[in-house]
């Protein structure tokens, strides 16, 4: 089954848990703006509008890509416009005569329509039992919420009427046109906003909306021009461009009837929100049908819907025969990936109903059919049927593989395609030679290698065991769902017991670090060999951990340890990792000059050299690209490469060595690059390549051949020759290697004559036979002549250990970071419109509530909205930042590899860097939440909010930043710095007040630097007020000095901290960047 069809279960998860916060707030805010601005139709219109336009511009300005707005999709979409219009409009009236939290959960009575409509217009099978019976429930709860409501009038029923048939249909027409237009979510979005913008007048006359907005600009009266009611506008239009982008990415994501449900669970939300700002007419009586609407809801997400579960369990495996008469039938598909989404769609039904979905896909898009007879048809089995054959591989996969496992383990014998057999005891290497006929069977065989491989890749060891452990939870998983249990609760369950036997293998292990305990492992993995054991020990005793250790077999029957002294390189290596950042090409080629070049080569100096190495590698029609992430944007894999040779070029070594330039590149790529190679060579440099396997153009594009077997022993080292002859003359000289065939690549031939296999058979060792050779001796005495210094000369000598002085390297590396943070708006821009987006809400929910002083709670809500903005903006900024620093930090490891820079010029630039982007979010959020929450306007209040705001800003991103530098990732960084949010939260100062603390954890308080921001603030905008609260016998400045310890005096120590709290996280950063080295390669 293709993968790419289904997005992951996390992205699922967040598209619905934005979708249902969305629809919640929309719903409280939407009734707010039209009570303000009492034009349904128009502020429907407006909302399209902005949807629009935001689609637009940001797909103009690279932020989201969008499908672009043709007229024969348009008229296909035209239907979902009108029926999508016509959800909004009533769902607008209905607003009017409707409580908020009444009409949300009125919007419960739709999934059993939703579900009826799914199995009646779109093939879906019926809804199961429990399924049933939870729409039951829902519906139930519901209707008893509804009848609860004092204020729900007959004209809102007639509304909720005309609601629920739109809204019903909209929700499984535009599933269909999901399924069937292919459009991505930002088109989907454009279409629906620009075609329902084009029926809104037809609304505006039908209705008579027209004359009453005449009538209000014209005698300048009304809500139109009242601010109030823009606030609103603007604030629902903004929710409408979200609800947009969440709803169609969630209809894409889920079917229609689980779409419409994600909404309950937020309902607790929506009435607590609604009770806080707005009224409430349902009794408790309603209340508790809504506890019943909740409980549906997760009766619904733990059901199964369809017809059984061996119709679901179903196997997609490739067949080479019969490709016409199963799946092209009389229609054409668009592209591989039509066939795949066809062979996703409901792929319970027969194979008969996918070729007529096909054809009906076919006639809507009208492609070609030429190349879908070169696509392979599916072989689909259910069930039983097909959990037994993938049962069936993954046990004799096991079988074979658990052989070899631990000290007492047996060798295996594998059958190889070319030579002698190969005897191993690696369970990795039995699972990878294992093929079944039978491509079901395949599958589960291949279900255990990947979790092999998994386990090789993190633990580097204990292949076999995992192999064997597979085999027993996936038969015994089988038993379980064959035996009714829901696969949900058993994957659960599964995940429960390994992560309790993980954390009991863990409370049992130690690290070992003594020569001893060393060999004592060794000799386990060494099937109980004492002198292996040993030996291993002191291989690692003597090259260290950032060494590396290799077993080749011996000439002798004696163990021996050989130690091969390495060499850095400052310049010239050019590796097969790719370049990863957000500067252009030019940037790059820029900043590696500027850092490797010497001091006195001048700007118009190194500028000239980078357009000759840039007309060297051919990138010039590139320059202005962006390098972006591999896989993800920006440049392709071969130029890439180019890139990365160009980067070295520009520090001009003499020699360079390529770590195999041409791997992961088709043949067209791999030739593009030789001809950089080439290039390179023609200026009169040496370059050194690492090739396995090359093509017969590639391997002859070189000069001289140095083929080494296992264990770096030399096998030959001389000039290819002229179409390799004479590395050919060589090997066909010695006695029994076979000829080469007229045609054959030499490289291929070359490796096969010297392999192992054709040692043994032959009786030869080909190191042996080259070092008694002529050619050897021409190599040792070239060696020995070259290795004597020239007369006068000295040994090379840098006087410093970088190019740049420490100054230069800063400023260089802050010019990296500008361009780098300048072209990622999926981080710099996104974090401002987010902040933008935050403040706009947290102003309307506390609004005007900065200068009532009558009584506690007025206060207590004040504080709160600085209390929650710490925390929500803090902690955000802490958690987007550790991905961008985790990518900048292989970036950096790579480059002072290199040479560039040493560790404190780039903590230095990336803690520089973030300085304005945080000003201008702490003046975006500041100025919007301090107008709208209504704080004093005096200058000095105002500065201290920003202040305040800023620096904790600061240090929350530091902090996050921090906990990158010190941890291997930013998964693991994430899980530490979330673990001090909890302890920050609660040591505030305003969940539990200082004076409240026990005196045995009071101390923490003063560590805790959320709480030096909140007394700052408080401070700064309470603690001088004198005003008399009406329901208390104190001042406001009383009442926080008795109850929170606050002081207005103390304001110039909080600043004080609260910078000294930024500036500590930003050296920790640093500190730890220079010292610590996460590299796994």
């Amino acid at each position: 089954m293709s993968s790419s069809t289904k997005p992951p279960h996390y992205a699922t998860s967040g598209l619905v848990i934005g979708y249902a916060l969305c629809s919640s707030l929309l719903a409280i805010i939407n009734k707010y703006a039209i009570t303000q601005f009492n034009y349904p139709g128009l502020l429907t219109a407006l909302q399209y509008l902005t949807s629009a336009l935001g689609v637009y511009l940001f797909g103009k300005l690279g932020f989201l890509h969008h499908d672009p707005f043709t007229i024969p999709i348009a008229k296909k979409f035209f239907p979902a416009a009108l029926v999508f219009f016509l959800a909004i409009f009533t769902n607008t009236n209905l607003l009017r005569h409707a409580n908020v939290d009444t009409f949300i959960v009125f919007r419960s009575l739709t999934p059993l329509l939703v579900a009826l409509a799914d199995t009646a217009f779109r093939g879906q099978p019926s809804p199961s039992n429990l399924t049933f019976f939870s729409l039951v429930v829902i519906l139930a709860g519901a209707v008893g919420y509804v009848a609860t409501d004092s204020g729900f009038a007959l004209t809102a029923y007639s509304w909720a009427f005309a609601y629920l048939v739109t809204i019903t249909t909209e929700m499984v027409y535009i599933k269909h046109m999901v399924m069937s237009l292919g459009l991505n979510t930002w088109g989907f979005v454009l279409y629906n906003n620009v075609l329902s913008l084009m029926i809104a007048p037809f609304f505006w006359f039908l209705t008579g909306e027209n004359f009453e907005v005449s009538n209000a600009i014209n005698s300048s009266t009304g809500s139109l021009f009242e601010m109030n009611a823009f606030l609103a506008v603007s604030l629902s239009c903004v929710f409408g461009l979200l609800i947009s982008f969440f709803g169609f990415a969630a209809r894409k994501a889920v079917s229609a009837t689980a779409f419409t449900v994600t909404g309950v669970v937020n309902k607790f939300l929506t009435v607590a929100i609604n009770v806080t700002i707005w009224d409430k007419h349902a009794s408790p009586a309603g209340l508790v049908c809504l506890l019943f609407t909740i409980i549906g809801g997760v009766l619904y997400q733990q059901s199964v819907t369809g017809n059984g579960s061996q119709q679901r369990d179903a196997v997609v495996v490739t067949k080479q025969s019969d490709i016409e008469s199963n799946l092209v039938g009389d229609g054409d598909l668009e592209d591989e990936s039509e066939v795949k989404a066809v062979m996703n769609y409901e792929f319970q039904t027969s194979l008969a109903s996918k070729a007529r979905i096909a054809r009906t896909s076919t006639h809507q898009i009208g492609s070609r059919v030429a190349w879908s007879r070169n696509y392979a048809a599916k072989e689909i089995k259910f069930g039983v049927d097909a959990r037994a054959l993938m049962l069936k591989g993954v046990e004799e996969l096991a079988e074979a593989v658990k052989v070899t496992m631990g000290p007492k383990g047996r060798n295996v014998v594998i059958e190889q395609s070319f030579g002698a057999p190969k005897v191993t005891k690696d369970g990795v290497t039995v699972a990878k030679s294992i093929e079944f006929k039978d491509k079901v069977k395949n599958i589960g065989a291949s279900l255990v290698k990947q979790v092999a491989n998994a386990t090789n890749d993190v633990a580097g060891d204990g292949t076999t065991c995992a192999t064997v452990l597979t085999r027993a939870i996936f038969a015994e998983g089988c038993k379980s769902v064959a035996a009714g249990m829901n696969a949900m609760d058993l994957r659960r369950g599964i995940n429960m017991v390994v992560d309790a036997v993980v954390t009991s293998l863990k409370s049992r292990a130690r690290m070992i670090s003594t020569s001893e305990e060393i060999a004592q492992v060794g000799t386990i993995s060494a099937n109980g060999e004492r002198e292996i054991g040993g030996l291993i020990a002191k291989a690692m005793e003597k090259v260290g951990k950032e060494g590396v250790i290799t077993i080749a077999d011996g000439k002798t029957l004696l163990n021996e340890l050989e130690v091969v002294e390495g060499m850095k390189l400052d310049r010239g290596y050019i590796s097969p990792y790719f370049i990863t950042n957000q500067k252009n090409q030019k940037c790059s080629l820029l900043y590696s000059a500027w850092l490797r070049l010497p001091a006195e080569v001048d700007y118009n100096t190194r500028k000239m050299f980078i357009e000759e190495v840039m007309e060297l590698v051919e990138l010039n029609p590139l320059r202005n690209s962006l390098v972006g992430l591999p896989g993800v944007n920006g440049l392709s894999t071969e130029q890439r490469k180019r890139l990365t040779i160009a980067v070295e070029l520009v520090a001009n070594p003499s020699i360079i060595f390529m770590d195999e330039p041409t791997s992961g590149l088709d043949a067209r790529a791999a030739a593009i690059v030789m001809r950089t190679v080439r290039n390179t060579v023609d200026t009169g440099r040496t370059v050194v390549c690492t090739i396995h396997q090359p093509s017969i153009d590639i391997f002859e594009a070189f000069d001289e051949l140095f083929l080494m077997k296992r264990g770096g022993q030399e096998v030959y080292v001389g000039p290819l020759g002229r179409h390799s002859s004479q590395l050919i003359k060589y090997f066909e000289s010695i006695k029994g290697v076979s000829k080469i065939k007229d045609g054959y690549n030499p490289a291929t031939w070359m490796l096969e004559v010297t392999s192992s296999a054709q040692e043994l058979t032959l009786g030869v060792d080909f190191n042996d036979t080259y070092k008694n050779s002529e050619l050897f001796r021409r190599n040792k005495q070239l060696i020995e002549e070259l290795g004597k210094p020239a007369y006068g000369s000295k040994d090379l000598h840098f006087s410093t250990q970088y190019s740049q002085s420490f100054s230069v390297q800063c400023l260089a590396c802050l010019w990296k970071q500008h361009w780098s943070y300048w072209r990622n708006p999926p981080y710099t821009a996104v974090r401002f419109f987010f902040t933008t987006f935050i403040g706009l809400m947290f102003g309307t929910i506390f609004w005007d509530l900065g200068r009532k002083y009558s009584n506690r709670q007025d206060l207590f809500n004040a504080f709160g909205s600085m209390y929650t903005a710490v925390l929500f903006l803090g902690v955000q900024n802490s958690s987007a930042v550790q991905p961008v620093v985790a990518v900048e930090r292989s970036v950096f490891y790579r480059e002072r590899a290199a040479g560039m820079y040493s560790a404190l010029p780039y903590a230095f630039a990336q803690v520089i860097i973030e300085l304005p982007y945080v000003f201008i979010q702490a003046i975006s959020y500041g100025v919007i939440v301090y107008a709208m929450i209504g704080f004093d306007w005096t200058l000095e209040k105002f500065f201290w909010y920003i202040f305040f705001m800023y620096f904790t800003l600061c240090y929350f991103t530091f902090y996050g930043m921090m906990a990158v530098a010190i941890t291997p990732n930013h998964h693991v960084a994430s899980i530490v710095a979330s673990a001090f949010y909890a302890i920050w939260n609660l040591f505030s100062g305003f969940v539990v007040p200082r004076p409240m603390i026990p005196v045995w954890w009071r101390w923490y308080y003063w560590a805790c630097p959320v709480a030096w921001t909140i007394y700052g603030l408080i401070a700064s905008q309470f603690g001088d007020i004198n005003i008399m609260m009406e329901s208390e016998n104190e001042t406001v400045q009383e009442f926080i000095t008795s109850y929170f310890g606050i002081k207005h005096d103390f304001i110039g120590v909080c600043a004080a901290v609260v910078v000294g709290t930024g500036v500590l996280f930003a050296c920790i950063f640093a500190v730890s960047i220079k010292l610590f080295n996460f590299q796994r390669r």
